[in-house]
């Protein structure tokens, strides 16, 4: 059903359930972690695990494990979001250095002596990687003994060329998520690779919105779990009457959220669009009474994130908001973008548009009886 009443009254307080969650992902990481240890000594290790198996959090701990014996250990990722997140949990190591990759490519040519100017148009960003391997690799002689990567399935082709060069006789460890391959052309370099593990058991997301995200990828639907997810607010939506009421009904849903006891740095609104389109939520005056920042913000972690589904990945939050579907239905990789919307979430999310749009939807308008 579309929910369209103000009343909303979760079964847990959001706030300690997010406490409970994160203390019980530490405590079955570390389970898995003991998994990984047998792997430890394999120089070149591919893993592989679809959203919620814990592979960004078991990547920052093999790379901070690494650094503590002593190896110079560099952590990389994809997007500037992520490498952020990912510092904040290591300040100050002297054996680690957290870069989205692109990022640590720019580094590379400078300390050549190269004087690079950044431009935001996607010729730069896509050649940089590429050129730092050619020319600045061979000159500045990058002495890691490891190198880890996360998010490996959205790296391009130049991306895994660099990556070859730092690590050539060294340590590689890379986790991805073929699942959440947005770009049909990427792939991850297999040929670097001699030992490949699977991870099985899923950490982080619940399991009733883990379930509306696979129908998203084929899976068959289970009423009976879907149910138990409306019925606990896990999942909820809110169809607006119009397009222009889309807006004022998400700065709404963050008020419940952070009446919940949800903290500001708990919250995602997540666009199914890109932020450069005008006619995108994030661009809506509405917002503005809340403090939202993207998510590649130095105060990110303090604050709403506002931002993309793609500058999203690789972060989670408790309190998910999705939204612009009515922007990407009809697209060829709509439910590739929905799959990595709700699986940012890790106690609840709420889906809110025009609900006309959301009708629109035949996994929203079935499953969840629309």
């Amino acid at each position: 059903m579309i929910y369209g009443g103000e009343t909303w009254t979760p079964g847990l307080n959001l706030g300690v359930a997010s406490d409970l969650r994160r203390a019980e992902l530490l405590r079955l990481d570390a389970q898995q972690f003991e998994v990984l240890q047998g792997l430890e000594e394999n120089r070149a290790v591919l893993v592989t695990g679809s959203a919620g198996k814990g592979k960004t959090i078991l990547a920052h701990a093999i790379a901070l494990r690494l650094a503590e014996a002593g190896h110079k250990t560099l952590l990389l990722c994809f997007t500037e979001a992520l490498a952020r997140w990912l510092a904040s949990g290591n300040p100050g190591h002297a054996n680690l250095a957290v870069r989205a990759i692109k990022r640590y490519a720019v580094e590379l040519l400078e300390r050549a002596g190269e004087k690079v100017v950044e431009q935001e148009t996607p010729g730069f960003w896509s050649e940089v990687s590429l050129r730092a391997a050619v020319t600045a690799v061979p000159l500045v002689h990058p002495d890691w003994d490891a190198v880890i990567v996360d998010e490996g399935q959205d790296l391009t082709e130049d991306d895994w060329v660099l990556i070859a060069d730092l690590s050539r006789g060294k340590r590689l460890w890379a986790f991805h998520d073929p699942e959440q391959a947005f770009w049909p052309e990427r792939r991850v370099k297999d040929t670097l690779f001699a030992t490949r593990y699977r991870l099985q058991k899923s950490y982080r997301n619940p399991r009733e919105i883990e379930h509306l995200a696979g129908l998203y990828l084929g899976r068959q639907a289970d009423a009976r779990l879907l149910e138990e997810g409306i019925r606990a607010e896990r999942m909820v939506l809110k169809g607006c009457p119009s397009c222009g009421s889309v807006g004022a009904r998400i700065a709404l849903e963050v008020d419940k959220l952070l009446a919940s006891d949800l903290k500001p740095g708990e919250i995602a609104i997540v666009s199914l669009r890109g932020g450069a389109e005008p006619d995108s939520i994030l661009h809506a005056e509405e917002l503005r009474r809340h403090a939202v920042v993207p998510a590649d913000h130095p105060a990110a972690g303090a604050h709403i994130v506002a931002d993309t589904f793609l500058r999203c990945k690789g972060l989670e939050r408790p309190g998910v908001i999705v939204t612009d579907i009515r922007l990407a239905l009809g697209k060829q990789d709509y439910r590739r973008r929905m799959y990595i919307a709700l699986t940012r979430s890790l106690s609840t999310v709420h889906i809110v548009d025009n609900r006309d749009d959301l009708l629109r939807d035949p996994i929203l308008r079935a499953v969840l009886g629309a």
